[in-house]
């Protein structure tokens, strides 16, 4: 019942373009579209293919400075914060290549319960199976990764889709084709924990 009395709660919050699976945050912005330059052949990975470079760009305020910052980010070559005057002021790595399906799909910022969060979406497989998964990133003097799971499931052209709903201290994530299961923030780390233990795989949870 508590469960359902989050949803009825968050329920009626918009989505951003891009993130379908998130609720709970408030002034989001994204972006889905690709930027130029791409990466040069040979500045691509063996193991990638070229959707993996191509970068997507946002400007959004999400460090301590001045004005917003650009936030370049592409799923080879991770996440980079400009500040107004070009400077870099955060990094994340990127993601290990693993199919040809391998790419960036969305980038975001919102503001959930205090918190400015940087929500990054990916893809990644093949042809005929892909995973996408939703990372949360609590923004701000640094960049820490505090929540990342599979959102969304396709076999050939089926699709499978879960969802993460935001509420203060925590979260409820349900899996694609799974139960919601809540997380609480750990006060310690910072990122987010399960409440309890799963009875299927758990998603995968980020480390600073």
């Amino acid at each position: 019942m508590r469960a359902f009395a989050i949803l009825l709660a968050i329920g009626a919050c918009n989505t951003a373009r891009g993130v379908p699976w998130l609720h709970g945050l408030d002034r989001v912005v994204s972006s889905t579209g690709i930027v130029a330059p791409h990466a040069p052949p040979d500045e691509i990975a063996d193991d990638c293919g070229v959707a993996a470079s191509r970068p997507i760009e946002l400007v959004a305020d999400v460090a301590p400075g001045a004005g917003r910052e650009t936030i370049v980010a592409s799923y080879s070559s991770g996440v980079t914060v400009f500040d107004s005057e070009d400077h870099v002021v955060a990094e994340l790595p990127g993601t290990p290549c693993q199919g040809t399906a391998d790419e960036l799909d969305a980038v975001a910022v919102g503001h959930a319960y205090g918190d400015t969060l940087l929500v990054i979406v990916a893809t990644s497989g093949g042809h005929r199976e892909t995973e996408t998964s939703l990372s949360l990133v609590r923004a701000g003097a640094t960049l820490d990764p505090v929540f990342t799971a599979v959102v969304a499931t396709r076999t050939n052209d089926r699709t499978i889709d879960g969802a993460i709903y935001l509420f203060p201290g925590g979260l409820l994530y349900q899996r694609p084709g799974g139960e919601l299961v809540p997380w609480r923030v750990d006060p310690g780390s910072g990122i987010y924990v399960p409440l309890l233990p799963e009875r299927h795989e758990e998603p995968r949870v980020a480390r600073r």
